[in-house]
């Protein structure tokens, strides 16, 4: 594991100093401990709103040197929707809204959920960290999308970290290191110091403190964190009905995502109510036993000529205007490189065929003496685009790779290569997945020019 300096700043010694006096400056302890309860209960609906405010920088390492450059980073992300508890382990969302806006150094956007993505299914996974895993039940969602609504403090994940069974005002405790990686969307902790405290109940509701450091994996690289926060527990309902979390985080740069040093501000409220919109009738058309329902993401290039759909440990490292550069991780392990380059067209009456892209291939590997082809074939995409596959077996630093070279060409001429890097030890993991990934890729049509019409000329006298 990377060494890494560790917590607690002056800051936070001076935050914790203010916890600590309020747990012993707390009255006296009730007589009576209480069950503290956080659940939604299966059937009921809720309506969850959402702020998210991230502020500070990200840092990304220069290809060239190496250098970490440093880009000032805001974000400001609205979220609202009902949800219908299905199961311990799944909701299904209506969002009534989903807008951000992010500015990154001199960049602006302002991603917003798509009307054919407003019904979402959440569920938690045991597996992989025990992540909250959301789909579209009507479509698929894109990857600006999902990065919009995926968020730390998933209601779903809330029940672990705060309920706590026979306690008194003035108790404090340690949740689960599982719990709160569910909830801070985290791998592994590797060290925790964060503590919950009741502070306050009464018959309707208690209030409850959330402090502490932890330092934590995410996708592979060191995280260090604060929390403080304060909740606010209906206990007549059993349900978190707000939680105000501020997260100071200090996390350097990976192989998957930039590094970030900054803020994160939650507030989110929780109250009971319905719409129809969740109801037997309106969900019937979606949740039939043959309607599965998988977790996709898509990708679409800035040109708007192609698109590729993949699973999301998938993760989008780079993407330019007709490129984009993919990894793949598994758990916390990266697995593999996918880069995707369109290339420029062919006559349709001259299509390239699997000898000419062998042959292309063997070029591109000449000066690599370890590098030798291995098999060539040529399949159908989903889209029914024609795809050729050549892999090609070597070395990168003493360690055995396989590079699987794909080439997909549309019938108008337009062509994509795909080239996946992995070690050869999990290409039978990563192979199918591969495949799957070019199987789903898809041409997008083109806007057909509309000639301009030459205006009339009137010969005068």
């Amino acid at each position: 594991m990377l060494e890494t300096q560790r917590f607690p700043t002056f800051c936070f010694q001076l935050t914790l100093f203010a916890f600590v006096l309020v747990v012993f400056a707390s009255p006296a302890a009730a007589q009576e401990a209480i069950d503290l309860k956080v659940n939604f209960k299966k059937g009921s609906q809720n309506r969850v709103v959402c702020d998210f405010l991230h502020s500070g920088t990200v840092t990304i390492p220069k290809e060239e040197t190496g250098e970490i450059v440093s880009l000032p980073l805001s974000v400001d992300a609205k979220l609202s929707f009902y949800q219908r508890t299905t199961s311990d382990e799944q909701t299904i969302r209506f969002f009534e809204k989903a807008s951000g806006r992010i500015k990154l150094d001199r960049g602006t956007t302002k991603p917003e959920l798509s009307p054919a993505n407003q019904l979402i299914v959440a569920r938690l996974r045991e597996k992989g960290g025990g992540q909250v895993e959301l789909a579209s039940m009507t479509g698929i969602l894109d990857q600006v999308e999902l990065e919009l609504i995926q968020n730390p403090a998933d209601p779903m994940t809330l029940s672990a970290v705060f309920s706590r069974q026979s306690v008194k005002e003035g108790d404090s405790w340690a949740p689960s290191v599982e719990s709160l990686a569910k909830m801070l969307r985290l791998h592994r902790i590797e060290e925790s110091k964060v503590r919950i405290l009741l502070k306050k109940y009464d018959s309707k509701s208690a209030r409850v403190y959330i402090i502490g450091t932890l330092l934590a994996d995410v996708n592979d690289v060191v995280t260090e964190m604060e929390l403080s926060g304060i909740a606010m527990i209906d206990r007549e309902n059993d349900l978190l009905s707000s939680l105000k979390l501020t997260i100071r985080e200090r996390r350097g740069p990976g192989q998957i995502a930039p590094g970030f040093d900054g803020k994160t501000k939650i507030d989110i409220r929780i109250t009971d109510a319905a719409t129809d919109k969740l109801s037997n009738e309106a969900l019937a058309k979606y949740t039939g036993k043959d309607n599965k329902i998988r977790q996709r993401v898509r990708w679409q290039s800035e040109s708007g000529n192609f698109s590729v759909t993949y699973e999301p440990r998938w993760k989008m490292i780079a993407s330019e205007q007709d490129a984009a550069v993919l990894r793949f991780i598994d758990g916390s392990e990266l697995l593999a490189q996918c880069n995707i380059v369109q290339l420029p067209s062919r006559p349709t009456d001259n299509p390239l065929s699997l000898e000419d892209y062998k042959t292309e291939v063997a070029k591109i590997i000449a000066a690599d003496e370890n590098a030798v082809l291995l098999a060539a074939t040529s399949l159908p995409t989903l889209a029914g685009d024609m795809a050729m596959q050549v892999v090609v077996g070597g070395e990168e630093e003493g360690v055995p790779v396989n590079w699987l070279y794909y080439h997909v060409t549309h019938e108008d001429g337009r062509r994509v290569t795909l080239v996946f890097t992995l070690a050869e030890s999990v290409a039978q993991r990563v192979d199918p997945i591969a495949a799957q990934l070019v199987n789903e890729f898809e041409f997008q049509p083109v806007p057909k020019k509309i000639a301009s019409k030459k205006p009339e000329v009137t010969e005068t006298k």
